[in-house]
C-alpha cells in the first residue's frame, strides 16, 4: 500500500517526461478547440455551458502543472506546480459535480440555479484555494514536496500512515464522494427521464454518465495501485500517472462527444420523432435561456416577479417533457 518504496530509474523517468508531455500536449489543444467553440457561441450563455467552460478551466489549470513537472527544480518551482495541480484537481471534481447536480435539480426538481451561478464561481476558487494554500503553511506538517513523478502535497515525518491518512484526505476521499454523489444525480435525472412518455431515445440517456465515467477512467486505477497492490511495477504506476494527468483531456472529450459526435451521427440517419421535438422547441430553449437571465433580475422589479410566476405556470407541464429532449440531445446552447 502507498508508493513510498517506488522510485522511477532515470530512464523509466526520461520515458514519463515525454508520456506526460504528449498527453499534456494534446489536453492543450483539445483545451483550446473547446475555448474557441464556447466564445464564438452566440450570448447570454446557459449555465450549463459556464460551468463546463468552468471545468475547462480547471483542466487547463492542471495541464499547466503537468507541463511543470520537474523534480530537480528549485523549492519555489516545486510549490507553483504543486499549487496548481491541487488546485486543478479540485475544480476538476468541484465543478463536475455541479454540473451533475444542475442536471438533476432542472430536470427533476424544475429549479433554475443561474441566479447562484455567482456563488458556485465564489465558492469553487475559494475552496480550491483553500485547499491548495493549506500546505503553504505548513499546518499539520504538511508541505508542497516531490510524490512519485510530480510536485504535490507530502507530509512530515512522511510515513505509510501518514502518507495513507494524506492521500485519503487530500485526494481520494475527494474523488470518490463526488463520484458517488454525481452518480445519484444522474442516476436519478435518467430515471425520471425514463419515465417521461415517448418519443424519447432511451439509449441517448447514457451519455448523462460520460463527466463521471472520467472519473473512473482517471482516477480508478490510482486507487488500484495505491490500496490494492503491495508491489509497485513501473507499468502499473506509469499507467496510473498516466490516466490521472489525463483528467483535462478526459473531460474536453466526455464534453466533444456529447456535443459534437453523437448529433452527427443523428444527422446521418433518418429523421425521428426526436428530431422533430428538438426541432419544433428550439424557440423553447431560447426562451428558456432569456428566462434565466430575467429570473437573476427579479429581485429587482416587481414586475418581473409576476412575469416569472405566470410562466411558470405556462411551463410547467412543457419542462417536463421538453428538457428531456433538451438533455439527451446534447444541446446545449
Amino acid at each position: 500500500m502507498g508508493y513510498l518504496l517506488y522510485h522511477f530509474t532515470p530512464d523509466e523517468f526520461n520515458l514519463m517526461k515525454q508520456l506526460n508531455n504528449i498527453i499534456s500536449t494534446i489536453s492543450l489543444c483539445a483545451l483550446i478547440c473547446f475555448f474557441i467553440m464556447f466564445f464564438h457561441t452566440p450570448t447570454p450563455r446557459p449555465l450549463y455551458n459556464k460551468c463546463v467552460a468552468n471545468l475547462m478551466i480547471a483542466g487547463l489549470i492542471y495541464v499547466l502543472a503537468n507541463f511543470l513537472i520537474n523534480l530537480e527544480a528549485d523549492d519555489l518551482y516545486c510549490i507553483i506546480s504543486g499549487v496548481l495541480r491541487e488546485a486543478g484537481i479540485w475544480l476538476s471534481l468541484y465543478w463536475s459535480a455541479l454540473i451533475g447536480y444542475i442536471s438533476y435539480s432542472f430536470t427533476v426538481n424544475n429549479k433554475i440555479l443561474t441566479p447562484y451561478f455567482p456563488v458556485m464561481v465564489s465558492i469553487g476558487y475559494l475552496s480550491a484555494g483553500l485547499f491548495a494554500g493549506l500546505p503553504l503553511t505548513q499546518i499539520f506538517g504538511l508541505y508542497y514536496g516531490p510524490s512519485i513523478f510530480y510536485c504535490w502535497i507530502s507530509v512530515y515525518p512522511l510515513t505509510e500512515r501518514s502518507d495513507l491518512i494524506l492521500n485519503i484526505l487530500m485526494l481520494f476521499l475527494q474523488i470518490w464522494v463526488v463520484f458517488f454523489l454525481t452518480v445519484y444525480w444522474y442516476t436519478q435525472t435518467y430515471f425520471y427521464l425514463r419515465s417521461l412518455p415517448p418519443p424519447f431515445n432511451t439509449a441517448s440517456f447514457k451519455r448523462l454518465f460520460l463527466y463521471p465515467l472520467m472519473v473512473v477512467i482517471a482516477f480508478l486505477p490510482a486507487t488500484i495501485d495505491y490500496f490494492l497492490l503491495t508491489e509497485h511495477s513501473f507499468f502499473i504506476v506509469a499507467l496510473h500517472v498516466c490516466t490521472q494527468n489525463s483528467l483535462a483531456l478526459l473531460n474536453a472529450v466526455a464534453f466533444f462527444i456529447h456535443r459534437i459526435l453523437i448529433p452527427k451521427t443523428d444527422s446521418s440517419r433518418r429523421p425521428t420523432a426526436i428530431d422533430e421535438v428538438r426541432s419544433n422547441h428550439t424557440s423553447f430553449i431560447t426562451s428558456l435561456t432569456e428566462r434565466e437571465i430575467s429570473i437573476s433580475e427579479t429581485n429587482k422589479s416587481n414586475s418581473a416577479i409576476e412575469m416569472r410566476d405566470q410562466s411558470n405556470s405556462s411551463f410547467s407541464e412543457s419542462l417536463k417533457n421538453d428538457l428531456g429532449a433538451w438533455i439527451t440531445q446534447g444541446n446545449v446552447n
